[in-house]
């Protein structure tokens, strides 16, 4: 491996680590973001933790030393999620009535999702039962 694809890794790891931590910090449920990223969810909250400490160690290092203020070995989600803006570029506020929309676009098409899985889910048990009662007649 040369040292122009290492470092092309090293660029798409990093970009990848900042979507990740970014969506958590605006508000994603870490699990979430784990699923969506196939990775467990203390790899997904390492990942916050140490985006953070690279982008803004002063930052991360007080939050820490508040956290650690108040028995915590490291700052919860909560604080870094208040902090937010020390660790993100943050965006001009964007029209509430669009949100509004997008909120209600993507509930709707949550809902969808959840009943497709619903099908999807009768299927398989169906097709689980018929093979176990297939299997049972074999033997």
């Amino acid at each position: 491996m040369d040292k122009t694809e290492t470092n092309q890794e090293r660029e798409i790891s990093l970009r990848k680590e900042e979507q990740i931590a970014c969506a958590i910090l605006r508000g994603a449920k870490t699990a979430d973001v784990a699923a969506v990223n196939g990775m467990k969810y203390a790899a997904c909250r390492e990942i916050l933790h140490k985006y953070c400490r690279r982008v803004n160690a002063q930052a991360y290092e007080q939050i820490n030393i508040d956290a650690a203020n108040k028995d915590c070995h490291s700052p919860f989600l909560e604080q870094l999620r208040e902090n937010k803006h020390q660790f993100i570029s943050q965006t001009a506020p964007r029209d509430p009535e669009q949100l509004r929309r997008e909120i209600e676009q993507q509930s709707e098409r949550l809902t969808s999702a959840q009943i497709t899985l619903r099908s999807e889910r009768t299927i398989l048990s169906q097709l689980e039962a018929e093979l176990a009662a297939a299997t049972q007649k074999t033997k």
